[in-house]
C-alpha cells in the first residue's frame, strides 16, 4: 500500500510517507507459543472471536465439528466469544453440540483487555466469516502466534497468512481445511454443493 501511494504522488516526491497501526493494539506478548508439530496438532485448540451476525457464519462451524466427530473420531476443543445478544444461537450451539458431543465452548463476550490470556490459551483462530470491514481477530491472532484458518476470501488475505483456507460456504470444505491442518487424512470427499443445507439450518432448527 505504501508503493502503491508512493507511486500515486510520484516516487521522487520528498513527501515522507509513514506507516502507523491502524487499530488498537493488544500489545505483543513477551513469549509467543511454540508452533506445534504434526504429531501434537490433533489437541489444539480453535478458537472463533466474533459475535453473532449472521454473516460471521457460526452454524458452518457447527456442522464441520459434527462431520469431524462422526467420520474421523476426532473432537477439537472450539472456543466462541458470544455476548448475552447472541443468547439464541448459543442456545442451539449448544443443544447441538450436546446432541453430538461436541466439545464447542462459549466464552462469552470476552472485554478486550483480557483478549491476550484468550489469544495465549488457544492454537488456531479459525474464521468462516462471510464477509469483513477488516477482520481484526485476524491482525491480532497473527500478533499472538496462532495459526489462522479462514475463508479463502479477498479480507482474509489482506490482513494475514492463513496456514489453511476454505469455501466458508461449505461445511465440508472447512471440514477439509481443519482435517489438511491437523494431518488427519480423509478418506473420502463429498461431490454434492451443501450450500443450500446450510442456509436451510439458519431458518430451520430440525434441519441441522
Amino acid at each position: 500500500v505504501k508503493e502503491n501511494i508512493r507511486n500515486i504522488l510520484n516516487k521522487n516526491t520528498k513527501i515522507p510517507i509513514t506507516v502507523v497501526r491502524y487499530y488498537p493494539w493488544l500489545g505483543i506478548p513477551k513469549k509467543l507459543p511454540n508452533k506445534k508439530s504434526l504429531s501434537q496438532k490433533r489437541n489444539v485448540k480453535f478458537l472463533y472471536v466474533a459475535d453473532g451476525a449472521f454473516h460471521k457464519n457460526h452454524l458452518i462451524l457447527m456442522q464441520a465439528w459434527e462431520l469431524l466427530s462422526r467420520d474421523f473420531d476426532v473432537k477439537y476443543k472450539l472456543s466462541l466469544t458470544l455476548g448475552d445478544k447472541d443468547a439464541e444461537l448459543w442456545e442451539l450451539i449448544s443443544d447441538f453440540s450436546l446432541k453430538h458431543e461436541l466439545k464447542i465452548y462459549n466464552l462469552g463476550e470476552v472485554p478486550r483487555h483480557e483478549m491476550p490470556r484468550v489469544y495465549k490459551k488457544h492454537d488456531v483462530l479459525i474464521y468462516p466469516s462471510l464477509s469483513e470491514s477488516l477482520g481484526l481477530p485476524l491482525l491480532e491472532a497473527q500478533e499472538f502466534g496462532l495459526d489462522i484458518i479462514c475463508s479463502e476470501l479477498d479480507y482474509a488475505r489482506e490482513v494475514c497468512e492463513p496456514s489453511e483456507t476454505f469455501d466458508a460456504r461449505s461445511f465440508f470444505s472447512v471440514k477439509d481445511a481443519v482435517l489438511r491442518y491437523t494431518g488427519v487424512r480423509s478418506s473420502h470427499r463429498s461431490v454434492w454443493n451443501d450450500r443450500e443445507g446450510l442456509l436451510a439450518a439458519y431458518f430451520d432448527e430440525e434441519k441441522i
